[in-house]
């Protein structure tokens, strides 16, 4: 490993340095020569070729390993590799423990079912991989004098055996006396050739889920699952993808638990149940269900003040709708803190007040005078906030009374 040190060679090195411990005088190449052989001697130690040699491999047996295995459905099955290849994931369900080890990929890629692409929703993935399909791996057998099959690629006893690559490839072909040119070598590039020829069940499923729309659902590992699907990159190539779920078997919240998903008639069920639609209500409101208000930009702040002034135009037929938009401009103030939009659109529904024709309705005002009343901050800042989840109720008028009956 070639290594160049270099050396300021430049009068200032000449320059003069006292040490305590050294009473001859001392000059800063001296220093410098001195710093240098301590370097070559610790980079002859702890710097050898060996120790670099195993770092190089030990980061390539960690990070650059291909996964290869095996994709099956039934009876038919395909040798795959997956790109990149997956790592391990840790379990973050609630019931995961702290010190369980994470959950890995297994070598066979299972599929149990499949399912609409409409009814699958976009569920939250983490990690995706491209599945290639590669050639299966070769066995080469051996006959003894008796006749019999011995030995095979995994075979130890019988590995010396084996022909090399080498060997092969000297290996003329043997020829039929008629001349038919029949190879009998275990080599031959006839087969290399005739792998591309060779049905795929990768193939198959790739153009079915295509066609039909689907997505398959397999099993890649203990507890954990992942859907198989076709995506495109652009207009004429698509390609196989396995998108990998979060381990667990609730890892979609809108499907049952993956073990109780399936067939109605293979499960037992009766017919007479009502087929399972989904997506699944859950049992709780998620709270990422609420419409958030978002005032990124002031187009969006604008637009939601001109909604509640349409409506109050149209008071008392829209006071439903009015309080609701209200309330929800007044929730996200409260929460954000911005107070000088409460207090400006109080001023903004009082001046609606005034400006309504007179052949507007009585409750028109009497409405927007209390939504108004009821906007308004504490005086001078004195006094807390109103509570953000109690919302401002319509004046219980006459005609709202008999509206509400």
């Amino acid at each position: 490993m070639p290594t160049v040190l270099l050396i300021d060679a430049s009068l200032s090195m000449c320059r003069p340095v006292e040490l305590a411990d050294r009473p001859e005088p001392m000059q800063l190449r001296h220093l410098a020569a001195d710093g240098l052989n301590h370097l070559l001697q610790y980079m002859a130690i702890h710097c050898k070729l060996e120790f670099c040699s195993i770092a190089f491999v030990s980061i390539g047996e960690s990070s650059y390993v291909s996964w290869q295995g095996r994709l099956t459905c039934g009876h038919l099955s395909s040798h795959v590799t997956l790109c990149p290849p997956p790592e391990p994931q840790p379990r973050r369900g609630p019931d995961a423990e702290a010190d369980q080890p994470p959950v890995r990929m297994t070598e066979q890629i299972s599929i149990v079912g499949f399912m609409n692409i409409g009814d699958v929703a976009h569920p939250a993935t983490v990690s995706r991989h491209l599945v290639l399909p590669i050639p299966a791996p070769k066995t080469y057998d051996t006959s003894d004098s008796s006749g019999g099959i011995v030995g095979g690629i995994d075979s130890q006893e019988n590995s010396s055996s084996l022909p090399s690559i080498g060997e092969i490839k000297a290996e003329p072909a043997v020829t039929s006396d008629s001349g038919d040119g029949v190879c009998s070598n275990v080599g031959s590039a006839t087969g290399d050739e005739n792998d591309g020829k060779q049905a795929s069940f990768c193939v198959l499923l790739h153009g079915s889920l295509k066609v039909e729309s689907m997505v398959a659902i397999a099993r890649i590992g203990p507890s954990w699952y992942g859907m198989l699907y076709s995506w495109a990159d652009s207009k004429k190539k698509s390609n196989l993808m396995l998108s990998t779920f979060e381990p667990g078997e609730n890892s979609v919240p809108w499907w049952c638990a993956f073990k109780n998903l399936g067939s109605a008639n293979l499960n037992g069920i009766p017919s007479t149940w009502e087929k399972l639609k989904l997506p699944l209500k859950p049992l709780e409101k998620p709270s990422y269900s609420q419409n958030s208000v978002v005032w990124i930009r002031t187009t969006g702040l604008q637009a939601d003040i001109q909604k509640i002034l349409r409506h109050a135009r149209k008071l008392p037929e829209k006071i439903h709708n009015f309080y609701k938009e209200l309330n929800r401009v007044r929730r996200a103030a409260i929460s954000y803190g911005f107070t000088d939009l409460l207090e400006a659109l109080s001023s903004i529904l009082e001046r609606e007040c005034t400006l309504l024709p007179g052949t507007a309705h009585p409750d028109a005002a009497l409405q927007l005078s209390h939504a108004a009343n009821q906007l308004k901050p504490p005086a001078n800042g004195s006094g807390p906030l109103p509570d953000a989840d109690v919302p401002i109720a319509p004046l219980r008028t006459k005609y709202f009374q008999n509206m509400s009956e």
